[in-house]
């Protein structure tokens, strides 16, 4: 087979293996946000590479989607992700929140470190972040929402903030919205229809040689590069790296067994024992406002930060069975902390293209679900005594059973970045411990999930990912 490189940027099908070489510079295995964020930030005077699954014209989610186990906590995979390209954007409400300082402190000099980088490593890159993401500005402060000054002075004595998210505007769908874009490059090419199904190791297995992908047909060819880089996603990037076992049975990354541990989500929880007042000021921020600049953004509620050790923010909200006029519940979305219990695995059985179905066992500490409920009967309590409700009931730990707890659709932590092997899976600039070549690009790198809703951290992390390999490539 000749090695051979695309003239210019195409979106090709791969119906069947190609009759020659593909090589490039970098090979990025998923279209989705974090994947072509990054193929289109190395661009500039690099040959780029995206590998991605899916197709790239709309439609029906691909019921392969559903394909895996659930071993844990309930857990949809058929509705929570998108194998074509632009991924999760496809699926993607427009939320965005940063991470707090706060949340980069949390789990120093415990056994699961927390971020091993300071907050202000991805500020640098929140301007950028946010225009990527059709976001007004990259400014949280909570003064350029118009609260009441009075409702503010109820609130404040009892620990509680107001804040909120923006949004994304028009809401990016990258394989929409970035199509010309990539279009004009004469450097990027989009495999799709590209199954990346084995990362080739060196037999010093200190470096990625090729990756293995399967075509449509199921025929099957290798991409070359000098640099690579998995963004397929919490869920498929630790699948692919345990299954990849050509040289080393326990797979690609693995050697201390953390590959697919520490798998967290942000669980969301209805209230049950806090009833809002029919009159309450705070009913009005149930629905979508706008910020002084006219941006639209939807208030959330903050305990203050010494009330708690897990993140946590609440909402106000209407369930779509409610009337427009309903007094909105309360719901809290709440950190939650890495425990290696809590994992993607590789199950016994194969899907369709031969490659075994991952397992995911979502777990929740025992400790955290103490901490959830002292976070909701303190919240109740302190905007009850600001007169804005009743408070019926405590919540006890023992009411949080699994038909309580919801899920965000956030798949986080699973190659969580670290200082060493034995806390995670990759290094400060998200590299593979032990592989010099290879590299993991989304939310699965967070060691600390915070409360916000990750892709605006995603987003900032592959910027920052994308200049430290544009020194190196």
């Amino acid at each position: 087979m000749r090695e051979g490189r695309f003239d210019a940027m195409t979106i090709v099908n791969m119906d069947s293996a190609p009759a020659y070489g593909i090589a490039a510079d970098v090979v990025v295995v998923g279209g989705g946000m974090a994947g072509l964020t990054l193929a289109r930030k190395l661009a500039p005077g690099r040959r780029v590479v995206v590998l991605e699954r899916g197709g790239a014209a709309p439609g029906a989610v691909d019921p392969a989607c559903a394909d895996g186990e659930v071993a844990g906590l309930p857990y949809p995979l058929g509705e929570i992700r998108d194998f074509r390209l632009g991924g999760s954007s496809s699926v993607w409400a427009g939320y965005i929140a940063p991470l707090d300082h706060r949340d980069f402190a949390i789990g120093t000099g415990t056994e699961l470190c927390g971020w091993p980088i300071e907050f202000d490593e991805l500020a640098i890159y929140a301007d950028e972040a946010a225009s990527l993401l059709n976001v007004a500005s990259a400014d949280f402060d909570p003064n350029l929402m118009d609260i009441p000054a009075a409702l503010r002075k109820q609130l404040s004595p009892h620990g509680v903030d107001l804040r909120y998210w923006r949004f994304s505007k028009p809401i990016v769908r990258m394989a929409d919205n970035w199509s010309q874009d990539l279009a004009r490059s004469a450097e990027i090419t989009v495999l799709t229809g590209a199954r990346a199904i084995e990362i080739l190791l060196t037999y010093a297995q200190n470096e990625v040689e090729a990756i293995t992908c399967m075509a449509a047909d199921g025929t099957r060819f290798d991409v070359r590069g000098g640099i690579f880089v998995l963004a397929s996603g919490g869920l498929e990037t630790p699948r692919l790296m345990l299954a990849s076992q050509s040289r080393n049975p326990s797979g690609v990354g693995n050697d201390e067994g953390m590959v697919g541990s520490c798998f967290c989500e942000h669980p969301h929880l209805m209230v049950p024992g806090f009833e809002l007042a029919t009159d309450s000021a705070l009913s009005a921020y149930a629905t979508t406002g706008t910020l002084r600049d006219g941006s639209p953004a939807t208030v959330n509620v903050a305990l203050h930060a010494c009330a708690a050790n897990l993140n946590a923010r609440a909402h106000f909200f209407r369930t779509p069975a409610m009337a427009e006029d309903a007094v909105p519940k309360l719901g809290i979305f709440f950190e939650q902390s890495p425990i290696i219990k809590s994992r993607v695995f590789l199950g016994d059985c194969c899907d369709s293209s031969g490659v075994r179905q991952l397992v995911l066992d979502w777990r929740i500490a025992e400790k955290d679900v103490e901490e959830f409920a002292a976070i909701a009967n303190t919240l109740s309590g302190a905007l009850a005594r600001a007169g804005h409700g009743r408070f019926v009931r405590e919540l006890h730990p023992a009411d949080i059973g699994p038909e309580l707890i919801l899920h965000s659709n956030h798949q986080l932590g699973t190659t969580r970045m670290a200082v060493n092997a034995e806390q995670g899976v990759v290094d400060r600039n998200a590299r593979v411990f032990g592989v010099d070549n290879l590299y993991v690009a989304g939310g699965s790198i967070f060691p600390r999930v915070g409360w916000a809703n990750p892709t605006f951290t995603v987003m900032q992390c592959t910027l920052r990912l994308a200049d430290h390999l544009a020194e190196s490539v």
